[in-house]
């Protein structure tokens, strides 16, 4: 009976200091700045490299940044290009600015990256900055466009394929990036389903596309939506 209460009592303790270490951990953890929200994280990021800065000048606070690494430049060939790639506006710069750990009971032990995707108009100067997240770096979808908000993704193909291009053209665009998933037709206009591409965080996602035509087929409206792929 006094063995069985020892027992009970050493278990219950290496318990209590598992929850208390895990808890001092991920207390620890949190304390990155990489944690926080990535609207808070955009806001620290603009605060070094303001809106209206010369790509030049961005390129060299970002080498400065022992923390900050450049992966992918448009349009130069020193970097690879990612898999799948356009940009939103003229020029894009793809940085990781840093990385956490992360602990999940069906993973393990993981790194979590912090990208920021710096977009530059005509004139080189920097009109916003997109902060977004990926769990490995070499990975061929790391980089992908896909990876950015679904309104910059439409962004960036209504620069390609914009409102008025034929369904002709449209299908032309599809083949070069994925495939047709389903045909609506509505009571005044037409509505094509496609898939772009893919990316991967664990699971696999797709990134979905629903192109509406009036009934002369041309683009009137397009709705990007990311779907767990099957």
């Amino acid at each position: 009976m006094k063995k069985d209460l020892i027992r009970s009592m050493i278990i219950l303790s290496i318990i209590i200091i598992i929850i208390i270490t895990v808890v001092i951990i991920n207390t620890i953890m949190n304390l990155n700045p990489l944690r926080k929200p990535y609207d808070e994280i955009r806001e620290t990021v603009l605060n070094v490299v303001p809106i209206g800065t010369s790509m030049e000048d961005t390129i060299k606070i970002i080498e400065e940044n022992e923390k900050w690494e450049i992966e992918y430049i448009s349009d130069d060939d020193r970097y690879e290009k990612p898999e799948v790639w356009f940009d939103v506006e003229s020029k894009t710069i793809v940085t990781t600015i840093g990385k956490y750990k992360e602990i999940d009971i069906a993973f393990g032990i993981y790194d979590t990256y912090i990208i920021a995707y710096w977009d530059f108009n005509e004139s080189l100067e920097l009109v916003d900055v997109e902060v977004s997240y990926t769990l490995k770096t070499k990975e061929s979808t790391f980089l992908s466009s896909l990876r950015r908000s679904n309104e910059n993704i439409k962004k960036a193909i209504l620069k390609l394929v914009p409102i008025g291009t034929d369904v002709e053209k449209v299908v032309e665009f599809v083949k070069d990036f994925g495939k047709y998933e389903t045909y609506d037709y509505k009571m005044e206009s037409l509505i094509m389903k496609t898939r772009i591409g893919y990316y991967t965080n664990f699971y696999s996602y797709a990134i979905c596309v629903n192109w509406e035509f009036d009934l002369n087929l041309n683009l009137i409206s397009i709705k990007v939506e990311n779907e767990l792929a099957g």
